[in-house]
């Protein structure tokens, strides 16, 4: 089994708009 830890400096409400809008998911990803 293999894990990985990210932190992201964003509130967790930012974090959550972003993972759950394809568009911004789209974008965050490049």
């Amino acid at each position: 089994m293999i894990e990985q830890t990210v932190r992201i400096d964003a509130p967790p409400e930012r974090v959550w708009a972003y993972l759950t809008d394809p568009a911004k998911l789209a974008r965050w990803w490049g």
